[in-house]
């Protein structure tokens, strides 16, 4: 096994939510994201607010697949009616006592970027992507959500 590997499942049998007991599996069900956006475009940079409004992602952390994140995303009035739930499981990049991160690189020149705080009750998305209008405007958000952490 790769040193990577073995490190990631030591960390992830160590982690111990509020310090008093191990878990099985940690999920958070998570508010509607909000942040600020930056996109490049004709040579300027514009700073936007942005979230997802309608939207609660929730995560789910399990010691049987220490190396993924599942990440569910419901419907979002931001992203039209039409939208339905969708899961994506994030390779997790880094796990240690107080944060869970880990991407999700999409094949639409997209990556997300999720940070976990448990003992915050706290995340952060980071997108990175390029929009296709225009031969292909530079994007990048951040988000934070504040999240409500259980543990089994």
């Amino acid at each position: 096994m790769k040193k990577k590997t073995i490190a990631l499942l030591a960390m992830a049998n160590i982690l111990i939510p509020n310090n008093t007991h191990a878990f099985e599996i940690m999920s958070a069900a998570c508010s509607e994201p909000e942040g600020v956006r930056y996109d490049q475009v004709r040579g300027k940079t514009q700073r936007n607010n942005d979230g997802f409004s309608g939207s609660n992602p929730q995560f789910i952390f399990s010691r049987n697949t220490p190396t993924k994140l599942t990440v569910i995303w419901p419907d979002s009035k931001t992203l039209g009616s039409g939208v339905k739930q969708q899961a994506h499981e994030a390779t997790i990049v880094d796990i240690n006592e107080t944060m869970i991160s880990a991407v999700v690189v999409y094949e639409r020149q997209r990556i997300n970027l999720y940070t976990l705080f448990p003992s915050q009750g706290i995340a952060f998305m980071s997108t990175h992507k390029t929009i296709p209008l225009q031969g292909g405007i530079p994007s990048g958000a951040l988000f934070k959500m504040e999240c409500k952490f259980e543990f089994s």
